[in-house]
């Protein structure tokens, strides 16, 4: 995997999500991206260099730190190996071979599988226009309201300039 997609973030004995990006043609003959979660919950067992369960050896010399600094900073990807069946490494080589793959970094202690559809940009869209539509509405609403509380502030700060012009 591109070493920036690992780098850093995924580290063995984490748990993550593996979701696939894909393009396909639909049944009217469009091109469709869809993102779907293809694997859930599994455990990361070595990136790069770092192997769950090895202890690196302790590097005393400067020089040997900037070595193996150098070393794996030069390979663009990474190699990352998780604990999974036989099934799942079908899926998961034609995935990556077909599509896309990202990772999501799973919190420590969330083992739940969810049930999901996979997400197609037409579902963005419509999620992104429902968003907006129940935000200015919000916004329509509360600006009213907001309108009304600074003339009712308004008339207070006259009604107190009044007062003490009268005095």
């Amino acid at each position: 995997f591109d070493r920036e997609l690992v780098s850093g973030v995924i580290k063995p004995g984490n748990s993550v999500d593996v979701i696939a990006i894909f393009e396909y043609e639909d049944k009217d003959g469009k091109s469709q991206d869809v993102a779907t979660t293809i694997l859930q919950n599994v455990l990361v067992l070595s990136v790069g260099k770092s192997v769950l369960g090895v202890v690196r050896p302790v590097l005393q010399q400067k020089k040997d730190i900037e070595k193996m600094m150098a070393l794996e900073s030069a390979e663009s990807r990474v190699p990352v190996s998780f604990a999974v069946s036989p099934h799942e490494v079908e899926i998961l080589s034609l995935a990556s071979e077909e599509g896309t793959i990202k990772f999501s970094l799973r919190p420590t202690g969330d083992d739940k599988f969810y049930s999901t559809n996979g997400t197609k940009m037409q579902d963005i869209f419509n999620e992104v226009s429902a968003i907006t539509k129940e935000r200015t509405a919000e916004k329509n609403v509360g600006g009213s309201a907001y309108i009304k509380e600074m003339q009712k502030k308004q008339r207070e700060a006259v009604e107190l300039l009044q007062k003490y012009q009268k005095k």
